[in-house]
């Protein structure tokens, strides 16, 4: 069972604003893959299981793809522009914390200083650089733009029959629409 959640508004701004390409259901070109994305972009309510595949969907129609690395997105424009000041944040607390075991290191035994050269260099691989992330970096910009504090009303329309259904069936079409990407 998948878990509803309700995401900002900047994460469904740039959706709304990046090439989604058309629906495929079954293979068959349904027009605009958005208009199929109602609590999406009118409730700000989604799924994990659905905003993954859409994000690799509009990483493969708009080229954000490392040509020489698939692990790797090539932020454009619209990208840092909703997302730029997360990658900042991050690094600014890889940094913090690089600096916390490094003054640690001074004062540690030796067995402690092997368990801190091996956070450091942990943290050395969590190094970001905003021209070329890591596509599995997507879950922290989404778990960053999850919304923590619902109202009742919030609370009440996701446990809504019919929400969990037209979840299910958004989550389906974009299932059908990324298939059909990656096989053409």
């Amino acid at each position: 069972m998948f878990s509803p959640k309700f995401i900002s508004s900047n994460l469904v701004d740039y959706l709304k604003n990046i090439d989604l390409g058309h629906a495929y259901i079954q293979g068959k070109d349904e027009g605009d893959l958005k208009k199929y994305l109602h609590l999406l972009f009118n409730k700000n309510l989604t799924t994990l299981a659905l905003l993954t595949p859409l994000f690799c969907i509009a990483t493969k129609l708009n080229k954000l793809q490392d040509s020489n690395d698939k692990r790797y997105i090539v932020p454009d424009k619209l990208f840092d522009k909703h997302f730029g000041k997360i990658f900042i944040e991050l690094e600014n607390e890889r940094k913090e914390e690089e600096k916390l075991l490094e003054k640690k290191l001074l004062t540690a035994s030796s067995e402690e200083k092997t368990e801190i050269d091996k956070a450091l260099v942990k943290l050395e691989k969590k190094k970001i650089d905003p021209k070329r992330l890591r596509l599995m970096r997507f879950q922290t910009i989404v778990s960053k733009n999850i919304e923590k504090n619902l109202s009742s009303k919030q609370q009440e329309l996701i446990k809504e029959e019919k929400t969990i259904k037209q979840l299910n069936d958004e989550q389906k079409i974009i299932s059908d629409t990324l298939k059909y990407y990656r096989q053409h």
